[in-house]
C-alpha cells in the first residue's frame, strides 16, 4: 500500500508550538525525472514503495518522501533529510543500491544518467492552524 502518513518533525513541531533544534539544518532533495513511455503509473508507485522499504528507510537522516506528479510522464521526489551530509550520502548509496537501480530504469535514459539530485536547505516553513492530511489511495486500492 502505498500511503505515505509521515509528518516530519519540524512540521509536527510548528503545530505544537515548538521548534526542533535541527530546523536549520533541515534538507530537502528534489528530484524531478520523466519517465518511459510505456512505464503505467502503477508500476512507478510499486517501484517507489519497493524503493521506500528497501532502501530510503533504512537510510540516517531520511525524515520523509513524497512523490509528485507534474503530467503524463513528468514526476519528481520530494524528500525531507536531517541534513545535507544525510542526504548526500543516501544519493550516492542509491546509485548501487539494486531497489533504487530498479526505480531510475522507468526513468527516460537522460533522466537517469545526469545528475538529478537537487539539494535546498530550508529558510523558513510556514503551516495551517487548520491542516488537515489526506492520502489519496492508489488506483488498486478504489
Amino acid at each position: 500500500m502505498l500511503l505515505h502518513r509521515t509528518i516530519s518533525a519540524v512540521v509536527l513541531a510548528m503545530l505544537i508550538g515548538g521548534t526542533p533544534a535541527y530546523a536549520e539544518e533541515l534538507t530537502i532533495e528534489l528530484a524531478p525525472f520523466v519517465v518511459s513511455a510505456d512505464v503505467s503509473e502503477q508500476q512507478l508507485r510499486d517501484a517507489a514503495s519497493h524503493l521506500q522499504s528497501e532502501f530510503l528507510r533504512q537510510q540516517p537522516g531520511f525524515m520523509s518522501r513524497q512523490l509528485l506528479k507534474k503530467s503524463e510522464f513528468e514526476y519528481a521526489d520530494l524528500i525531507h533529510w536531517k541534513d545535507k551530509a544525510s542526504a548526500t550520502l543516501a544519493g550516492n548509496k542509491a546509485m548501487e543500491h539494486p531497489a533504487a537501480l530498479a526505480y531510475f530504469a522507468l526513468m527516460t535514459q537522460e533522466q537517469a544518467t545526469s545528475n538529478v539530485f537537487t539539494y535546498y536547505s530550508q529558510v523558513a516553513s510556514w503551516q495551517s492552524a487548520n491542516i488537515k492530511l489526506t492520502v489519496k489511495p492508489s488506483p488498486k486500492e478504489k
